[in-house]
């Protein structure tokens, strides 16, 4: 039985159960694009690296598309990515990731589709082991849980039917320019919640200035990074690490990988504008005007690895 159900979503693309992605890749499947740069990651790649600035300051050397979606974490940006450079896009040079650890799974995420699509057992060997290598051991179980989902197929059965696997809103998604970055002050009401704000600033100040390590770095996950550095040297792809603000704990990883290929601009001491309250969207994102401060710090830091 177990057999038949694991053909339920067969046929199906890789990125079928991230509807963000669905918009996105339709958007590209469907439109005859020459983009030589993408950018893949969460909802701080989606909603604060500005293809069009980026492209504008890099004068003509880039072309690129954000391919950044809500929530989209290690592993699973790790599986998309991972697809994504085994049949690359035509003229492709670039690929700027945002560099995370492994992350537990969304209360929103943990049974639903979007868990467990792409969770299959090297993934949940990746999500469980660098969870637990992390010592998070709350996220093991729930991978635990999201994988023995995914082996009855719990809401997988009719997946090419299911309004979990259908594309989102193309603005919402796409954003004003069809080029995948979408302005968060559009979408929500900015929530400036002042204790976070400084709490976390805290953190990553202690971060850089003390060395403080909030997570142990996964043998595992280090592993599946450097096996990806691989494949995309193999397909002569230059891959890009960015570590980006307002996210604590990432500094001993990014030191960690054995790439020159890496983009830190997440230090309060050396990018202070990036932590002003009047950039600010939230705890966790930049507004408008802070997303167009992180591109031009982006395309200045690319430019120094390109040259």
């Amino acid at each position: 039985m177990l057999i038949l159900l694991s053909f339920s979503d067969y046929g199906l693309p890789y990125y079928w159960g991230n509807r963000g992605m669905v918009t996105k890749m339709n958007y590209l499947e469907q439109n005859n694009t020459d983009y030589n740069t993408y950018f893949i990651g969460s909802s701080r790649i989606f909603h604060q690296v500005i293809p069009a600035l980026f492209d504008s300051l890099n004068v003509g050397k880039t072309r690129s598309f954000n391919l950044g979606v809500q929530g989209m974490w290690p592993p699973e940006s790790c599986y998309l990515l991972e697809h994504f450079l085994e049949k690359p896009k035509p003229k492709i040079k670039y690929i700027i990731f945002e560099l995370d650890k492994i992350k537990d799974l969304q209360n929103s995420h943990r049974t639903n589709l979007r868990s467990k699509y792409y969770l299959n057992f090297s993934y949940f060997n990746l999500g469980f082991r660098g969870a637990l290598e992390q010592k998070e051991y709350g996220a093991t179980q729930n991978y635990c849980i999201s994988y023995f989902s995914r082996l009855i197929r719990a809401e997988m059965i009719f997946p090419r039917f299911s309004p979990n696997t259908q594309p989102l809103q193309t603005e919402k998604i796409l954003g004003k320019y069809q080029d995948g970055y979408a302005n968060l002050d559009d979408i929500e009401a900015q929530r400036l919640n002042i204790p976070k704000i400084e709490k976390h600033h805290n953190l990553i100040c202690e971060e850089y200035k003390n060395g403080l390590d909030f997570y142990e770095v996964s043998p595992t996950y280090l592993t599946k990074i450097h096996q990806i550095i691989k494949k995309a040297k193999a397909k002569n792809i230059q891959l890009i690490f960015l570590k980006p603000p307002l996210n604590e704990g990432i500094l001993p990883l990014y030191n960690t990988i054995e790439t020159p290929y890496k983009i830190d601009i997440s230090s309060p001491y050396h990018y202070p504008a990036l932590y002003e309250l009047e950039h600010l969207h939230d705890w966790r994102h930049l507004n408008a005007e802070g997303a167009e401060i992180l591109t031009t710090i982006l395309a200045k830091e690319f430019q120094q690895i390109i040259n």
